[in-house]
């Protein structure tokens, strides 16, 4: 990740003057506006459980689309299913 730099550039002369000037940014400096912290991290782990929502539901959802697609033709095949 990257910040612009508040540098102020001239805007008379030539073009690479008026490019802007980034910077590094660590994720130690990111974390020291976190208070508290713990919260940081819970939020971390929540999104990731809540990443792996729509697949799953995708997998179970195609498990029962395939069950209710089999061809069921006579009365003992029905009360099986």
């Amino acid at each position: 990740m990257s910040e612009l730099s508040l540098n102020s550039t001239s805007s008379t002369g030539n073009d690479d003057k008026n490019k802007p000037v980034y910077r590094e940014i660590a994720l130690k400096e990111i974390m020291q506006y976190y208070t508290p912290r713990w919260m940081a991290v819970a939020g971390f782990v929540a999104s990731c459980f809540a990443a792996l929502n729509l697949p799953l539901f995708g997998y179970i959802l195609s498990r029962y689309v395939f069950v209710l697609a089999l061809p069921i033709s006579t009365d003992e095949e029905r009360a099986y299913f």
